[in-house]
């Protein structure tokens, strides 16, 4: 080989080793997701706000997107070229590499999707593909490394004016999942692929029709209808809730909707927090909505609250600390807000005559009990309210408060007498 020859393919491997160092190889990119988080149901300043995880502080601003997957993306590669996660407050760093150079490199972006890190959950469009969201483009920095990342900076999405409402979405379905589903061990066993889809009352070959959203243990789905965006605590965190119960001890029977008490000749109304239904219904939709607030409120919170709203819940009308006591309406046993008031009283510490108080060590108990339920349709059993052979509902008021403090005595040991004594005997 000559001098002229040997200079040449000299002269090209330094062009190549430079392009490899812009355009190929591996890295480090770190940076942050947020939205604008226009959920409601927060604790309002002026209100006391102890114990209560979710303040008016956190609401219309920017807020973390959690514990989400997050991946680095080329377009024209067609392919992720590295993956990670968010951490709790929305920072992610993710590691990339690419053998040779990358194909318009300048056209990577980094994007997430509502897609639960530990696989808890996804929440889709009514059509089944993903909402998604994405950093600028940039050129990904070869060489850069974990302890000297490429800095992306914070990327937000949404206004005040004009919120994400899927982005809102997970922002309650983490919540829900990160202070409450999330300290159960039977659901850190058994809690995944729940597939969330909005917002449309009816969604064909998913729940069907389903105007006030709806879950589906058995299929492992929440439906949100179109007015439930924003009020996280009746709507996504709620339905949550009814797969958290089923996933702790799956029923045979299903739980028809037997709310209009007392009618026994099919549903014919919807629900209410404060009107009559059968027990079984009753402690159904009492137990998954006690899954939402103890998500937003700690044992300890004196003015934790229910609604169904896009704003701050109404404490003088649906505080859960205010005991029922014994001055009762006509079925006020009957009553979601009768029973979601017990459930409080049994896990809270604060004394206003029940003397439950099992507190946040014990906070696992009240959903674990589920799965000591025995199997079959006799007293106390998980089927309860089904006959034998699950033809037809033949006990309205099984399987609710009575059997739920049997079951929960007989697996631990502890009478929840008092708390149902304290609100109205609630069946």
């Amino acid at each position: 080989m000559n001098l002229a020859r040997i200079i040449g393919a000299l002269l090209a491997l330094f062009i190549l080793s430079g392009v490899s160092d812009a355009f190929a190889g591996s890295g480090v990119v770190r940076g942050r997701f947020r939205t604008w988080n226009k959920n409601g149901n927060y604790c309002p300043t002026g209100r006391d706000c102890t114990g209560s995880v979710y303040t008016q502080s956190q609401y219309d601003n920017n807020q973390p997107i959690r514990n989400v997957k997050v991946w680095v993306y080329n377009d024209t590669v067609g392919a992720p070229l590295g993956e990670g996660v968010t951490d709790d407050n929305g920072y992610y760093t993710i590691a990339w590499s690419y053998p040779g150079s990358i194909p318009n490199a300048s056209q990577t972006y980094v994007y997430w999707a509502a897609d639960h890190k530990e696989n808890r959950f996804f929440i889709h469009y009514s059509n089944g593909t993903y909402p998604w969201w994405a950093t600028a483009t940039f050129t990904p920095q070869n060489g850069t490394t974990a302890g000297s990342p490429q800095q992306l900076g914070t990327t937000n999405h949404g206004s005040s004016a004009a919120p994400d409402l899927f982005a809102n979405a997970y922002f309650g379905a983490e919540m829900e999942w990160r202070e409450a589903l999330n300290y159960v061990g039977v659901l850190q066993a058994n809690f995944y692929w729940l597939e969330i889809r909005g917002f449309e009352d009816t969604i064909d070959d998913f729940l069907g029709e389903c105007s006030t959203s709806c879950a589906s243990g058995s299929a492992n789905r929440v439906q949100l209808d179109d007015s439930a965006a924003l009020k996280p605590e009746a709507r996504v965190m709620h339905e949550m809730g009814h797969i958290a119960v089923y996933k702790a001890k799956a029923y045979t029977g299903g739980w028809p909707a037997i709310y209009c008490y007392p009618n026994t000749s099919g549903d014919g109304c919807g629900w209410s927090s404060t009107t009559a239904e059968w027990s079984a219904a009753s402690f159904n939709e009492a137990l998954a909505t006690f899954t939402a607030f103890t998500a937003l409120n700690y044992p300890d919170a004196p003015v934790p609250t229910y609604c169904n709203s896009t704003g701050a819940c109404n404490d003088t009308s649906h505080n859960l600390e205010t005991s029922s006591g014994s001055s009762c309406a006509t079925d006020d046993n009957r009553r979601p807000m009768t029973v979601m008031k017990y459930l409080w009283d049994v896990y809270d510490t604060i004394d206003d005559g029940e003397v439950n108080a099992e507190g946040p060590a014990a906070y696992w108990q009240m959903m674990a009990v589920l799965a000591s339920y025995g199997s079959g349709t006799s007293s106390n059993k998980v089927d309860e309210p089904w006959n034998s052979s699950y033809s037809a509902l033949d006990a309205r008021d099984g399987r609710a408060v009575s059997s739920y403090g049997w079951n929960y005595n007989n697996a631990f040991g502890t009478s929840l007498t008092d708390a149902r004594d304290n609100n109205c005997n609630a069946l």
